[in-house]
């Protein structure tokens, strides 16, 4: 009898575990967590570094693709000369790409939970010789769906500098045949610099699918992707000196 009633609590348990999954999936959906985040090379605004907080942060808010902005990799004392990428790899468990833009020592990364097809890292325009910029351009195979994924940090301090980076970007963008999903700290906002990238339908602006406040840090996508996403937060935190931002897109409904 005690068999009995264990076996009868097992099956019960996981059909009630099914039943939830498909509740909060809906059916016929393939849900991504998709972030971006700028983690200002580990330091948060409490003064303590620490690589391993943006780990744990990214698997406490169950991200599967995320783009990160301003990591280390052996660059200086600040972050201990540790191979942030790498340990985010270890501690994760995804696969990477980075793209550095100061020596092989600072830029952006992709952490993916899916496999990583190609990747390249792109400078963009640096006119007036500020801190070196680029993008990453990742495809991305999820469960037999490529997208192309981009990570970008734009120009902080040169509003000429931004524009002709938007400008190269858009000339990329225009070259890919997969959905878009373009995350990154842009510097600018979709009602300012970003709005060649959103014209004619190019990109749209995630936070202003889902009626959050504009910013800085944003996720854009393409038309097959814009009535797939689902819902997004802000998170600000202790941990960098800007919110992360993640999005759930419905994938299979972007490729109907």
């Amino acid at each position: 009898m005690k068999h009995r009633y264990l076996l009868f609590a097992l099956f019960f348990t996981i059909f009630c575990s099914l039943f939830i999954i498909n509740c909060t999936t809906g059916p016929g959906q393939q849900t991504l967590r998709v972030m971006t985040f700028n983690i200002h090379h580990g330091e948060g605004t409490d003064s303590v570094y620490e690589i391993e907080r943006i780990a744990r942060f990214i698997r406490e808010h169950q991200a599967e693709l995320i783009g990160c902005q301003e990591v280390d990799n052996g660059y200086s004392e600040r972050s201990r000369y540790e191979d942030q990428p790498q340990i985010l790899k270890d501690e994760l468990n995804f696969q990477i790409f980075y793209g550095p833009n100061i020596g092989e020592n600072y830029g952006n990364l992709i952490l993916s939970k899916y496999p990583v097809l190609d990747a390249e890292n792109v400078a963009l325009p640096n006119p007036e010789e500020k801190e070196p910029r680029g993008i990453i351009i990742a495809s991305i195979n999820i469960n037999n769906v490529t997208i192309s994924f981009l990570n970008t940090h734009l120009s902080a301090y040169s509003s000429k500098n931004r524009a002709l980076q938007i400008q190269r970007i858009r000339e990329i963008i225009v070259d890919l045949s997969h959905p878009i999903i373009l995350v990154g700290d842009f510097n600018t906002r979709p009602s300012r610099q970003l709005q060649p990238l959103l014209e004619e339908g190019m990109l749209y602006s995630t936070r202003e699918v889902l009626k959050l406040e504009e910013g800085i840090d944003d996720i854009l996508v393409s038309e097959k992707f814009r009535n797939s996403v689902l819902e997004g937060k802000l998170i600000p935190n202790k941990i960098s000196d800007h919110p992360a931002y993640w999005i759930d897109i419905d994938i299979r409904k972007s490729i109907e």
